[in-house]
């Protein structure tokens, strides 16, 4: 018996369902192969840098944001409206609180450059009044 005639043979033996799935897979590998390298382009300098800068931007945003929560009396009271880190590196943070009295105050902090925490209206208009930068709360 030939190649041919054998190879015929055993798809007669198959079931359906088994023939389905051989040409389905058959195809997924041709379409697969046709498609070419696969290898991920690596990332640039820049897409690398502003990353980085996303990622430390972040940290900073956090780490006031768990400042003025540890300064609390009711920590758990704390909700940011507004967080933004602006092209200079500093935080600006909207929130609200509950006071000693059981209500809520809306209040502003600021965390400049040097990681100095800042929660007057002088700092605030300074510092992130009519500014914009990446979003984070």
């Amino acid at each position: 018996m030939n190649f041919i005639n054998a190879t015929k043979n055993a798809v007669s033996k198959l079931s359906t369902f088994t023939k389905v799935a051989l040409i389905s897979v058959a195809l997924i590998a041709a379409s697969l192969a046709s498609q070419g390298d696969f290898t991920p382009t690596p990332p640039t300098a820049a897409e690398v840098a502003a990353a980085t800068k996303d990622r430390a931007d972040m940290q900073k945003a956090y780490m006031a944001r768990d400042l003025i929560k540890a300064s609390l009396r009711n920590p758990d009271s704390l909700k940011v409206t507004n967080g933004i880190v602006t092209e200079d590196g500093v935080v600006c943070l909207k929130y609200r609180a509950q006071n000693g009295f059981g209500g809520m105050n809306v209040e502003f902090a600021v965390m400049d450059a040097k990681l100095v925490m800042h929660q007057t209206d002088a700092a605030w208009n300074k510092l992130c009044a009519g500014k914009s930068g990446s979003k984070y709360f």
